[in-house]
């Protein structure tokens, strides 16, 4: 989860959810939220997954992973092991921590689209080592934590997220949609939640993705060819 984003929880805006009672999900998050704010004590309980829905022709979705749980180092207690840890790590030691988190992320999760497994882990992209020290921007991740995205072409209906039944922490699910407040999605070892997904806009009109095909010589306009994603705005870890 990003700091933007948990910023957003903390505002108190009322909370919606389809997985979760709104009361109950408002709780929740200001529980996390209150307990250690400064601190990574509570990412002992949750893993975090956001789904960004604010591009409709594109399905983003953004895995947090603790990286001491990946990546032990004896000399800090996890619980403490925040930014200033993770800008001590250098190159060789963040391409172990990532594959790891690679591979922490494939075992624990199953994305699927209208029951079509998607999730693959050497499609999902990390920020640089740079990104990664880098702790004073608003879309970093939470303190001791990595990213990794996985974006494809909206491909319209339902996308559901599985968490292993083997899973040690329950999951927080995000949904971030356009103009809405985030909607979180609480989730049990070897639970899921289903999240509905905008229909994919049709090149066309008003559309700078692609324009709207023209009629061949029979008068017959040609079918309608899904536009290509957008190019990927984080680089792929190496």
């Amino acid at each position: 989860m990003s700091r933007h984003t948990v910023d957003t929880l903390r505002s108190g805006a009322p909370l919606r959810s389809g997985a979760i009672a709104p009361t109950f999900a408002a709780w929740l998050v200001c529980a996390l939220l209150a307990w250690g704010s400064s601190s990574v004590a509570h990412e002992s309980l949750y893993s975090y997954v956001e789904i960004h829905l604010t591009d409709p022709h594109t399905l983003t979705i953004r895995f947090t992973v603790h990286a001491p749980e990946v990546f032990p180092d004896p000399s800090i207690d996890p619980a403490e092991a925040g930014d200033e840890w993770l800008a001590s790590l250098d190159d060789d030691a963040l391409a172990t921590l990532v594959q790891r988190a690679r591979e922490r992320i494939a075992t624990l999760y199953v994305v699927e689209v209208d029951r079509r497994d998607i999730l693959t882990a050497g499609a999902l992209s990390f920020e640089t080592p740079e990104q990664i020290r880098n702790a004073d921007r608003e879309d970093a991740p939470r303190p001791g934590c990595v990213r990794a995205s996985y974006e494809v072409p909206n491909p319209g209906g339902s996308c559901t997220v599985r968490l292993a039944g083997a899973a040690s922490k329950r999951l927080l699910l995000v949904v971030i949609r356009p103009q809405a407040f985030p909607a979180p999605h609480d989730i049990a070892p070897g639970g899921e939640a289903t999240v509905e997904l905008p229909a994919p806009p049709f090149p066309g009109k008003g559309d700078s993705h692609a324009s709207s095909p023209k009629p061949s010589a029979t008068g017959v306009r040609p079918p309608i060819v899904p536009a290509p994603a957008p190019a990927r705005s984080l680089a792929r870890f190496p």
